[in-house]
């Protein structure tokens, strides 16, 4: 009995001290209270982007100036310092004129590897010095389903768009996002001659050969078409053939 007494003395010796540290604010060496632990966790967390698929996208995304026209594109790939970019063949006024500005800002000259004027896609060679803050695209594998939510990035609205898009208003700079969802996945366009995938998006002058991304950040196409309504016509890049 005498050291069950000693024991129940000694456990009540050591909460009356945690109470009174408590009280004065501070905690024994070693333990954190939970509001100060929340607040550490705190002051030292990253903001998490790993669920954000449009960070990987915009490293893709791509500035094309050709001639006098001006238009987006995305890097294909990347091989050591040679980067690939896709874009729409009508972007390309001049294939000894076509200069690619990165999304780490570098503007660079660029060859065309492969520009099919019929089918509006070109494959376009770009040495690139530096290629950090540069990435590559997921291609999906088929096209998407109809009432999918996808959007456009784009590391700088060209000066030549006549419309703001999510999060970025006309005349600024910087990374810009237009979202919208697929009306149809493959419709023919007699306008185009072509099947296309059909979506109510915002689109605009200056934005040509942009991809389209779905909600996991894989690209289903690029722009080809479109209108001030919020319609864009995109080239399904399952519909591609490097």
């Amino acid at each position: 009995m005498k050291h069950r007494k000693s024991f129940f003395v000694i456990i009540a010796l050591l909460v009356s001290l945690l109470l009174a540290a408590a009280v004065a604010g501070k905690m024994p060496e070693g333990m954190i209270s939970g509001e100060q632990g929340y607040r550490k966790e705190q002051k030292g967390a990253a903001k998490d982007t790993s669920e954000d698929p449009t960070v990987k996208v915009i490293e893709s995304a791509v500035i094309i100036e050709s001639g006098d026209l001006v238009g987006c594109g995305n890097v294909w790939e990347t091989d050591g310092d040679i980067v690939t970019v896709i874009t729409a063949s009508h972007v390309i006024a001049d294939e000894e004129d076509v200069r690619v500005r990165l999304a780490n800002g570098d503007v660079l000259g660029a060859e065309a590897l492969r520009n099919d004027t019929e089918s509006d896609y070109c494959f376009l060679r770009v040495k690139a010095g530096d290629v950090s803050g540069v990435t590559g695209i997921v291609r999906a594998d088929d096209l998407p389903q109809a009432g999918a939510e996808v959007f456009m990035a784009l590391p700088f609205l060209p000066e030549s768009a006549s419309i703001g898009t999510v999060g970025l208003d006309k005349g600024e700079s910087g990374p810009a996002v237009s979202k919208g969802v697929v009306i149809s996945p493959g419709i023919y366009s007699e306008d185009l001659t072509m099947d296309v995938i059909y979506c109510s998006i915002d689109v605009s002058e200056g934005m040509s050969g942009g991809g389209l991304f779905d909600d996991k950040g894989r690209y289903l196409g690029f722009l080809i078409g479109g209108s001030d309504e919020a319609e864009g016509m995109f080239l399904p890049v399952v519909s591609i053939v490097q």
